[in-house]
């Protein structure tokens, strides 16, 4: 059950996004005109996903295991099976639910739509990250093929949503990028975080609280049964064996740890150059940032520390620059210019 905080953040959140993401101004429809979607609607739509999700990751799935993740009894379910295959979206075989030709069409639609909308959520609202799922998991059923392609557009036509996952195309067709476990990256091997499954929320909440993000660079020290000992964009992390296998790396090949720090730990009238800005920092901030100048290769130096210790003043580029110390520790930094 969700808690009266957490629902009050996810009414404002879904209210934000309905103000502004279909706002006539961006040449798109206000969707919730329509009075939402009708309840079989997302029941089938939920079922398609499930089964997609299954069959992409090449498992078997049968009847309990729908019934589980649709909280559903029994009689539902034999209702829902019988409403699918009428509607010829799957197929059942000696208990086994696999999706027709139109049933993957179907499903490959509603992820489009859902992926599209955490990407929205992330670059161009302030909903928090732990939410983006959430609230376009209850959005997700409202909006038609024209209103994705308007969305779509919007966001430059994005190849991934901001977890790693693939965005398919309008076509259906995506691309499925080479990425392993953390769980397989050797030790000392250089990896770089291209996906981060964000379910169960839990889990999804405790690997951002270690300070791991999308785009992070990491090297495994060491591992045990309990733990992984990493070291990630620089600096020391340790997280529960149970929290790697919801992570995926893209391994950096002939690498080595580049002496990346971030910003925030750099002296006063040290020199440092750009490395790169955490995925975690968006929208706004982030383009602002790009805007001073903060690209990988650009030279920048902390000059003024305020009283209070923040925010501290960098030169950058020929202007000075003021980052609280949150901002700075999403950027990051190397002794080497151009970052060779």
């Amino acid at each position: 059950m969700v808690n009266p905080a957490t629902a009050l953040i996810l009414f404002f959140a879904a209210a934000l996004l309905t103000a502004i993401i279909f706002n006539p101004k961006f040449g798109l429809k206000k969707l919730w005109s329509r009075g939402g979607s009708d309840k079989k609607k997302i029941m089938i739509e939920d079922s398609l996903k499930f089964i997609y999700d299954f069959q992409l990751r090449q498992l078997p799935l049968g009847k309990k295991e729908l019934k589980n993740a649709l909280s559903i009894n029994d009689s539902r379910l034999d209702e829902l099976i019988q409403l699918l295959l009428k509607m010829n979206l799957i197929q059942l075989s000696e208990e086994n639910i696999t999706l027709t030709e139109e049933g993957n069409s179907y499903a490959v639609k509603i992820v489009r739509i859902h992926r599209l909308l955490e990407k929205y959520l992330a670059e161009e609202t302030s909903v928090k990250e732990d939410y983006w799922h959430i609230v376009a998991e209850e959005r997700e059923h409202s909006v038609s093929d024209v209103e994705a392609e308007s969305l779509s557009a919007r966001l430059g036509n994005p190849l991934t949503d901001p977890h790693g996952d693939p965005i398919p195309g309008a076509d259906g067709n995506h691309f499925l990028p080479e990425r392993i476990s953390l769980v397989e990256l050797e030790e000392n091997i250089i990896g770089i975080i291209s996906h981060i499954e964000d379910e169960p929320p839990e889990v999804y909440s405790k690997i951002l609280q270690s300070g791991l993000h999308l785009g992070s660079i990491v090297k495994i020290l060491s591992r045990n049964k309990n733990e992984f000992v990493m070291e990630a964009n620089g600096k020391g992390v340790i997280i529960p064996s149970s929290l790697a296998a919801n992570i995926s790396i893209t391994k950096s090949a002939g690498e080595t740890m580049p002496g990346i720090r971030k910003l925030s730990e750099v002296n006063v009238d040290e020199e440092a150059y750009i490395a790169g800005i955490s995925k975690a920092m968006r929208g706004q901030q982030r383009r602002r940032l790009l805007d001073f100048g903060f690209v990988p290769g650009t030279k920048i130096v902390p000059r003024l520390i305020s009283l209070g210790g923040d925010p501290v003043a960098y030169e950058i580029r020929s202007t000075t620059v003021a980052l609280r110390k949150q901002q700075a520790e999403q950027v990051f930094v190397t002794e080497i210019e151009n970052g060779n």
